[in-house]
């Protein structure tokens, strides 16, 4: 029983440790944009990565149903 308490005392640390850290990465990336992309822009960025997971299905095999999913949804 003491293992498992200390196992998931240390997953929570773990949990909270990469919360902490992605918030933290998130705005370091926001910090180092030097310009916003443009409406426009963030469209054509989103067709692209959609060509690159359609295009490579063994890296990618979930991400295209729900990008697909997504920009339909943006453009109806």
């Amino acid at each position: 029983m003491k293992n498992l308490m200390d196992r998931d005392k240390n997953a929570r640390e773990y949990l909270k440790e990469s919360k902490e850290f992605s918030v933290w990465a998130a705005q370091d990336r926001e910090k180092r944009l030097k310009h916003k992309l443009t409406p426009e822009q963030k469209e054509q960025l989103q067709q692209y990565l959609l060509m690159v997971a359609e295009s490579d299905k063994d890296v990618y095999p979930y991400e295209t149903k729900a990008m697909r999913n997504k920009l339909e949804g943006r453009s109806s």
